[in-house]
């Protein structure tokens, strides 16, 4: 197996590590957190009635590793399109290195709020400390996903322009 293959089947791993510490940032076991609960705090405090907090700090925790786990299957990708297109390589090593660092920080970001609003007996005054929280910090949501959009885009031109075997 090469050293690729084996790359890429970390970052796999890591994402079904993310899946997994979503689902405990999610579900909880009043049923299924949906974001359009936040507007209402009786909906919400119904939702994470019982939520361990355990469960969010795992989540949290488990994210951070996931991501520094597809990290090293995300870094060879382009390390491998480097030998197809220099420009796209470092175009996409720009983009991934700040979407690892951004989704990461909005990924603690997101449980700590989760917990926060837990540990504060879910309030209305705790949804609105978080809620103001989490919105002056959506800056890392933002580039997180921006920058993944465009390593999809660089990668995408390299493979639909045929420079490269896939």
């Amino acid at each position: 197996m090469t050293i690729l293959k084996l790359l890429l089947l970390l970052a796999c791993m890591g994402h079904i590590l993310c899946g997994i510490g979503d689902c405990l940032m999610t579900y909880t076991p009043k049923g299924k957190f949906q974001f359009s609960d936040m507007n209402c705090n009786d909906k919400m405090s119904a939702t994470f009635e019982g939520m361990p907090l355990q469960n969010l700090i795992s989540a949290t925790l488990l994210g951070v590793l996931a991501f520094s786990i597809y990290s090293f299957g995300y870094l060879a990708l382009c390390k491998w399109v480097g030998q197809f297109s220099y420009i796209c390589s470092v175009i996409m090593t720009v983009a991934v290195l700040l979407y690892l660092i951004s989704i990461t920080a909005h990924h603690v970001i997101c449980g700590a709020v989760e917990w926060f609003y837990v540990r504060l007996d879910r309030t209305a005054d705790a949804l609105n400390a978080v809620m103001e929280f989490f919105k002056k910090t959506a800056i890392t949501m933002y580039v997180g996903y921006f920058s993944l959009l465009v390593f999809a885009v660089a990668f995408m031109a390299v493979v639909v322009t045929w420079h490269t075997s896939l």
